[in-house]
């Protein structure tokens, strides 16, 4: 591959098909953790821009973004810096056509990678992340926590979610029907 005028030198595009071969990842989650729930458990997932990576034993630093899903309940936020043992999830294209890697790539995020329920996250500093942002996102929870007070669950979470945008706590039901009416 051609480098790219846009891209530096050590973006993880550029991995291609050794992207599979990541083993650990270090890097800045850079937007809210959404957590849902995944079977009898509960997954976080962030996006994660990539420090550094360890690949084929060998530690490079890297840049680029990525989507982590997470299963240990750890006290992680926004700007925390973390170091992780991954593996990468292959994502299939559904019956009805949409490639949801493609789409993650048009977004500028090159994999999604999954951290084995047993590994070890290694929290390595806090407050990485964009101050303003940082502010927006604790008053964005403050705020779906004040409807949580004030309303009944179904209600604040519908709430937040046309309000706030957070749609991961939108009830099931509700989503299926929103769906359903956009196609």
């Amino acid at each position: 591959m051609s480098q790219s005028l846009f891209l530096p030198n050590d973006h993880v595009a550029y991995l291609k098909d050794r992207i599979n071969d990541i083993r650990e990842i270090e890097g800045i989650i850079s937007n809210d953790i959404i957590k849902r729930q995944w079977g009898s458990s509960v997954l976080q997932e962030f996006e994660l821009d990539i420090k550094q990576i360890k690949i084929q034993g060998a530690r490079k630093k890297a840049q680029g973004k990525v989507l982590v899903r997470f299963y240990p309940q750890l006290n992680i936020q926004y700007g925390d810096r973390i170091k992780t043992y991954v593996r990468r999830l292959v994502l299939s294209v559904k019956e009805d056509g949409f490639d949801y890697e493609l789409y993650l790539r048009r977004q500028g995020i090159m994999g999604v990678f999954v951290v084995p329920k047993k590994s070890q996250c290694l929290v390595i500093d806090k407050n990485q992340g964009f101050w303003l942002k940082d502010r927006l996102l604790f008053l964005r929870k403050s705020i779906s926590d004040i409807y949580l007070k004030y309303l009944p669950k179904s209600y604040a979470d519908i709430t937040s979610a046309m309000v706030l945008g957070l749609r991961q706590q939108m009830p099931r039901d509700i989503k299926d029907v929103q769906y359903r009416d956009w196609e």
